[in-house]
């Protein structure tokens, strides 16, 4: 599964660990009626052609630059504003879904997300990812996820500040 292999790229200041005890003192939660405001990308990367970066994934750059992709394409992007606990949800190319679901806001406003990858080939059920990831606000979760027909797929999940 060498989707797998790429399946996680993160970033130091954008991610911390999900299972970080909070600041002696500090609540761990804010309020359950908080709304969680997230932008989801969804890119696909080419091996193949010449060097190209939809000028949509200009703030990715950087970040995308270390994979050995030449061309990367803005499929879709949607932003969200959700409560805790509801998730939002996005078909992607080759019958595949993805569920992002905000799990808790800890006191440093890092959101602990839920995020789930399934589907492909009709009658069979592959779970690509399911995984829990914390995010800061106002960073990017970049998660490289399954192959397409022409590529790979990315997923870039950013806890939008408000």
């Amino acid at each position: 599964m060498k989707a797998l292999a790429l399946a996680v790229a993160l970033f130091a200041p954008a991610l911390a660990r999900a299972d970080v005890a909070p600041t002696p003192g500090a609540p761990a939660t804010k309020d359950a009626d908080t709304k969680v405001t997230v932008t989801i990308r969804v890119i696909e990367a080419k091996q193949q052609g010449p060097k190209q970066l939809d000028p949509r994934l200009a703030d990715l750059e950087k970040r995308l630059t270390g994979f050995s992709y030449s061309q990367y394409k803005l499929l879709e992007e949607r932003r969200f504003e959700l409560d805790l606990h509801t998730p939002a949800q996005m078909e992607l190319p080759g019958a595949r879904h993805l569920l992002v679901t905000p799990r808790r806001i800890a006191h440093d406003d890092k959101i602990k997300v839920h995020l789930e990858l399934t589907g492909g080939t009709p009658g069979a059920h592959t779970r690509y990812l399911h995984t829990d990831y914390a995010i800061q606000k106002g960073a990017t979760l970049l998660v490289g996820g399954p192959k397409t027909e022409d590529g790979t797929l990315f997923i870039a999940l950013r806890h939008d500040a408000k």
